[in-house]
């Protein structure tokens, strides 16, 4: 990839007589830097950033990115609270001599569009702008909080402008903090930032910061230039200048103020923080553009520069030309048009580096001679047509090197042409493309076996690559079509290897890129499969799969008291199956949602292959929306680490079943706790087979549809926890709630408090039950058997059936006189009856019998006694749930329930099931 800036200027004026060529007060600028950034989507040769992480003092999980020809700094989380942009040092990379540094000037312009600047707590919000050397460390502590800092901006909670350097308070030892603000986000003594005395109110922070404050006011969205003039000889800013860019008058000029740190002694980074007061997410915008750094001097005369384009035998490729008025004993370098590949007099002419050598040549006075830089370039027939590779020459993909094959003829590339990778015998498959191949609206075809291509250049235009073969993309890849994906598998190597996928059924994407990934993957059908190879989030939009099968290759662990170290699918992926499973054998965390987001996959059948952990990310929350959920027993389903988060599984109204452990997390490093609610929506069934006596401090909510628990469901008693921080936890047990439009049953166990609106039915065992009007206990009758509901009333809460309804089914008739023990409880406290002024006839308020049939039911024993079994249908599946019956004489005309004689009865069942039998009604 090409160099995106220049140092543009030479290093040293030559010792000039008195020519009267020029003024001698006329000056030009001797760059460092001189960067607009316009048209870059990657930082400039010898940039980079930092978030923190250990990394820097200067912020902490900042986002950071080149955006609308800016460098952008965005975030917005717990932990997001800003970031900061190396670039080359002036005293170890500049062209700055002796003598130099005592006048140092950097401008740039800053648009805050966000940031988080109140007053809070017992301090305060800031956003600071500050410029470093390279020093800066880890600031655990609060004696390396400003160390290696030449100046910073700064804006407080009444969104007005501060300077550090006005006021430099000292270090308290009994508060254990500066007075002055700090920039360290995260650290052992100092959590985030103390803004003011430590315990104090906002009024005392505001009273700390008043030397710093000064006479300009702030405001967002808006952009602000900043120059300042440094010495870094003595360890003065000169000055520094904020000049609102909407309004010149409105500016301000600060003069003479220390460093910082004394310790500087360089020039090196730029920082952006949002620090907070301790409470929750920090939101912050800010775009930086125009950035300079440069030492004004002066200069005595100008010169012409002429730019020759010569082929590599010396012949005139093009027309010259002459760059006028260029300051003498400067530096003028190439541009990048220069360098542009070219078609003259049917020759295809491609820029040759290394035979033109220097890029820039010392601009000379006329009279000392000419001033020219050659530029050479191969020349070659121009030819069209498809480029088969090679790698007749080796494996570079460039305009110089011969590896591609035309009509018999090796050749280096041409701009605009289709490319082949379809040599399967080649002796060179790892391509290294390392300048930008220009391709016109042409497409690349792979189809053979193992290709692989990378480099350091990028492929550019508006056609795509397609690939019938498996291979690896590592390539910068913006061409415009994107990739389309037809067999095999696709290795993407890199975030920027695609800027879409079109995936055939049945391919492959093993994602190895290394950094988030939101690329969108499109198939018109089928099946996909996605290694998620590298630890990073997913969050590319898929539409048209019908099975996602997401394969695991990395367990994730809890180490630190969150799942991490393991990839995070935040896609989006609606109407279809998402299938997980590991290839490890054992215990795999999948890491679903990120960061307090909802997650919306209410239209996607979820289902956990063996050993396969389904938690949330180390900070989620708030609602996760699955359409079904089911897993083995070894897997598990966990709860979330910090953020109450509420999952609403069930919504496609299918029949699933999760036979692993549901399991809350732990407290963490941090001692924080969670809420892990569950919410079954949706008319299907999902049933719980799992032994989850691991389950606290949650709501299980059965909204809809029926709820079967066939294992345990929560911890039998509260649990006391100590975290690693040392807070002692005890955690509860759970609760249950079922809506009045809902049914739980099943064999298993639930424990914690159960309030019932709705439907119980089958074997279940409970800790304790509170029912009220609208509730329904359905008690099967198997002949000799029937179901019962165990209550063990653990110390939670009476077992009461105020108002409730006792539904009796007969499966099977029963003899007469027979009894069964259908609630065995500690204690049942029936229903009373306001019209009849006493307790309800069987404990219920309602108790309803198959039809012909006579039972009693003592609810101080919780025995029903069967006088007379009824006349209804023996055969009935029971286990399903209905919805309707009607009833038909045997003319097949529609009659009423009551209907006396030989009857034909169609039931419908809510699986949509139909059953037709004949009965007699008496």
């Amino acid at each position: 990839m090409r160099k995106l800036f220049t140092f543009l200027l030479s290093a040293t004026l030559l010792a000039l007589g008195n020519l009267g060529v020029l003024d001698a007060q006329d000056t030009y600028k001797k760059y460092h830097i001189n960067e607009t950034f316009d048209g870059l989507d990657v930082l400039p040769t010898g940039w980079n950033y930092y978030t923190g992480n250990g990394t820097s003092v200067w912020g902490k999980n900042g986002g950071f990115a080149l955006a609308n020809d800016a460098m952008k700094f965005s975030n917005s989380a717990s932990n997001g609270r800003g970031a900061e942009v190396t670039f080359p040092i002036i005293q170890e990379n500049s062209i700055f001599e002796e003598g130099d540094f005592a006048n140092v000037v950097i401008e740039f312009d800053w648009n805050c569009v966000e940031a988080t600047t109140v007053w809070a707590g017992n301090n305060g919000n800031s956003m600071h702008v500050s410029l470093l050397g390279s020093k800066s460390v880890i600031g655990a502590d609060s004696a390396s909080m400003y160390y290696d800092a030449v100046w910073s901006i700064y804006v407080l909670g009444d969104q007005s402008f501060y300077y550090w350097n006005q006021d430099l308070g000292p270090f308290d030892d009994e508060l254990g903090v500066y007075t002055q603000p700090a920039f360290i986000s995260g650290g052992s003594k100092s959590s985030y930032a103390w803004l003011g005395r430590k315990g104090s109110g906002y009024e005392a922070t505001q009273l700390n910061h008043a030397g710093n404050k000064i006479d300009m006011e702030f405001a967002k969205p808006k952009t602000y230039h900043i120059k300042s003039v440094m010495d870094f000889e003595n360890k003065i800013v000169k000055s520094i200048t904020i000049t609102d860019t909407e309004d010149d008058a409105n500016t301000i000029t600060i003069e003479n103020k220390p460093f910082i740190s004394s310790a500087v002694e360089d020039l090196a980074r730029l920082s952006l923080m949002n620090t907070r007061d301790g409470g929750s997410s920090q939101t912050h915008e800010s775009y930086i553009d125009n950035f300079e750094i440069y030492v004004e001097k002066e200069y005595l005369g100008k010169a012409p520069v002429y730019i020759n384009y010569l082929d590599q035998d010396g012949g005139i490729a093009k027309a010259q030309r002459v760059e006028l008025d260029q300051p003498v004993s400067t530096s003028y370098s190439l541009l990048s048009s220069d360098k542009v590949s070219f078609v003259e007099n049917g020759n295809y002419y491609a820029y040759d580096k290394d035979a033109t050598g220097e890029e820039s040549v010392v601009v000379k006075y006329v009279e000392e001679g000419t001033t020219e830089i050659n530029v050479i370039f191969k020349k070659t027939p121009a030819t069209t047509g498809t480029y088969v590779w090679s790698g007749a020459a080796g494996n570079v993909w460039s305009e110089l090197d011969d590896n591609f094959n035309v009509g018999g003829t090796d050749l280096a590339y041409q701009s605009g042409n289709a490319v082949e990778f379809s040599n399967g015998a080649s002796l060179f498959k790892e391509i290294e493309a390392n300048q930008t191949i220009q391709m016109g609206d042409a497409n690349v075809v792979i189809s053979a076996e193992g290709y692989s291509i990378g480099g350091t250049g990028k492929l550019t235009g508006t056609g795509y690559i397609e690939v019938n073969a498996s291979t690896t993309l590592s390539v910068v890849n913006e061409l415009t079509s994107g990739v389309e994906v037809n067999e095999g598998t696709l290795t993407i190597a890199n975030v920027e290897a695609g800027k879409s996928f079109l995936v055939a059924d049945g391919v492959t994407l093993d994602m190895q890129q290394g950094a988030y990934f939101n690329k969108p993957i499109t198939s018109l059908g089928g099946a996909l499969t996605i290694i998620p190879t590298s630890n990073f989030e997913y969050a590319s939009e898929i539409t048209g799969v019908k099975v996602l099968n997401y394969v695991l290759n990395q367990r994730g662990n809890v180490a630190t008291g969150a799942i991490n170290r393991t990839a995070i699918f935040n896609n989006i992926f609606t109407d279809g199956t998402l299938n997980v499973t590991s290839t490890l054998g054992d215990t795999t965390y999948f890491v679903l949602g990120v960061n307090s987001r909802d997650a919306d996959y209410s239209t996607v059948k979820v289902n956990l292959g063996e050993n396969i952990f389904l938690g949330t990310s180390d900070m989620n929350g708030k609602n996760i929306r699955l359409g079904e959920l089911s897993g083995p027993a070894s897997s598990e389903f966990v709860g979330p680490r910090i953020r109450t988060t509420h999952y609403h599984i069930g919504s496609l109204n299918t029949n699933a079943e999760f036979a692993g452990a549901i399991k809350s997390f732990g407290l963490d490093s941090w001692d924080n706790t969670q809420a892990f609610n569950i919410n079954k929506v949706g008319k299907g069934t999902w049933t719980l087979s799992g032994t989850s006596d691991k389950y606290y401090d949650g709501t299980v909510t059965v909204v809809d549809g029926t709820l079967i628990v066939n294992g345990v469901l929560g911890a039998v008693e509260p649990m006391a926890e100590t975290g690693p921080a040392g807070a002692e936890k005890t955690h509860m047990p759970i609760e249950v709630l079922v809506a009045d439009t809902a049914t739980i049953k099943g064999n298993g166990t639930i424990n914690g408090t159960f309030n019932m609106y709705g439907t119980m039915e089958g074997n279940l065992t409970v800790a304790n039950i509170g029912m009220s009007g609208t509730s329904r206990i359905k008690i099967g009758v198997h002949g000799t058997t029937a179901d019962k509901i165990t209550v063990l009333d653990q110390g939670l809460g009476m077992t009461i059936i105020e108002g409730a309804t006792l539904e009796i089914v007969e499966t099977v008739k029963p003899e007469a006189g027979a009894q069964f023990q259908i609630i065995d409880a500690v204690y049942i406290e029936p229903a009373w009856d306001d019209e009849a002024d006493d307790y309800a006839v069987n404990g219920f308020m309602n108790f309803v019998v198959p039809t012909g049939a006579e039972y009693t039911f003592d609810a101080n024993t919780g025995i029903l006694t069967c006088v007379k079994a009824g006349t209804g249908i023996e055969d009935a599946d029971y286990n399903k749930v209905e919805v309707s019956r009607e009833y038909y004489d045997l003319s097949g005309k529609l009659v009423t329930s009551d209907f006396s004689g030989f009857a034909v009865v169609k039931i419908k069942y809510e699986d949509g099931s139909v059953s037709v039998r004949k009965v007699i009604k008496k």
